[in-house]
């Protein structure tokens, strides 16, 4: 008479089966994309002609006149005077399948190098949208998971890209990690300061592109005043801060991402940034489980 296998092992076959099978998927997906979709510019084109602009002495704003203009550029200026040498050096289908590839590895740099896992995650219905548009969403989410977890620094480099991980910095403070706060704020001054200094003209228009916005735009699929997004964003780096360890971090991720200032499909990629926190985030449960028992 044979023993039946333990049930852990045959728990572990079947996440193993679905792993797979859901890998299978986000392959497909990307087959398809790059028999359809690859062939069109994708909102990524948006970084590559704010660089051209800036080489050829016009305005990287000159599209912004509403949150969904074809290829507008709505970011501050390092990004996009950082794309200006990139747009002299790349025409702009070369930029698009460099940036293609460097989605990818964001993507399975995220996962920890698990390849499995990042073409599972393709699956998902706002990561494959990302890939149909090509944004910025998954770098944000490395330079995230990277500044939480191991340099700071990296808080003040996603946000002179998007506003949104400056709540990186509230979020060590409330950890009364000062040292980390000070090193991601002088960061994004030093940023700003260059930026600044090297085209102050730059500033002013992006300013006058979100006063003309106002407090009340919600941009998303989320019907809530931006406002009011940073505010709850704001609250839970706090709380994320005094919770501490692997909860507290995956908090503070959440945080930033709520915090975006657009919240399309392709925004909600940003997301899959928490699966850097899985392992951490299942042994402190395992182990909590553990007091609870040895408490009994």
């Amino acid at each position: 008479m044979t023993e039946a296998a333990p049930s852990g092992r045959s728990g572990l076959g079947a996440g193993r089966i679905l792993l797979v099978a859901a890998a299978a998927i986000g392959a497909a997906i990307l087959l398809v994309l790059a028999a359809y979709r690859w062939d069109q510019l994708g909102d990524s084109h948006a970084y590559w002609l704010a660089g051209r602009a800036i080489v050829e002495g016009r305005s990287p704003y000159e599209l912004s006149t509403g949150p969904v203009v074809p290829f507008a550029y709505h970011y501050p200026p390092p990004l996009a005077q950082v794309m200006a040498p990139v747009s002299m050096v790349l025409d702009a289908w070369p930029f698009e399948y460099a940036w293609l590839a460097l989605m990818g590895v964001c993507l399975v740099w995220v996962t920890g190098w698990r390849s499995l896992l990042a073409l599972a995650l393709v699956a998902i219905v706002p990561v494959a949208v990302e890939f149909w548009f090509r944004n910025i969403h998954l770098q944000l989410a490395l330079l995230a998971v990277l500044a939480i977890r191991h340099r700071p620094a990296l808080f003040g480099v996603a946000a002179a890209i998007k506003l949104s991980p400056s709540v990186g910095i509230v979020y060590l403070a409330a950890a009364r990690r000062w040292r980390a706060a000070a090193e991601a704020a002088g960061a994004l001054a030093v940023i700003v300061a260059i930026s600044a200094i090297i085209a102050p003209e730059l500033w002013v228009e992006f300013v006058d592109t979100l006063v003309a916005r106002g407090p009340g735009d919600a941009s998303g699929i989320l019907p809530i005043p931006y406002v009011l997004r940073v505010a709850a964003a704001l609250v839970l780096a706090a709380v994320a801060g005094r919770l501490g360890g692997a909860r507290g971090e995956a908090l503070a991720f959440v945080a930033i991402g709520i915090g975006l200032p657009t919240l399309w499909m392709t925004g909600f990629s940003f997301f899959v940034g928490l699966v850097a926190w899985l392992p951490d985030l299942l042994e402190e449960q395992h182990a909590a489980r553990g007091r609870a028992v040895g408490g009994t």
